[in-house]
């Protein structure tokens, strides 16, 4: 995570946002404790999941679909 992906004005709009809506951060960086401790200060947790990171592109294909299955 850098500064200018913008994550933690990622969570500031999550939590406008209705509670359907849940982020997926990958990635690992500078900003990954700051962005883990404002997820934890705006009581986004159950919205939120943070993979480190995803070693090939099958396991990103997997969390989407089961994303989506989720949401229908």
């Amino acid at each position: 995570m850098a500064e200018y992906k913008k994550p933690l004005d990622a969570l500031d709009v999550l939590k406008r946002m209705s509670e359907e809506y849940v982020l997926i951060m990958i990635g690992n960086g500078e900003l990954k404790e700051a962005f883990l401790e404002k997820v934890k200060s705006t009581n986004l947790e159950s919205r939120v999941i943070y993979i480190e990171s995803i070693p090939n592109v099958e396991q990103i294909v997997l969390l989407i679909s089961m994303h989506r299955k989720y949401l229908e």
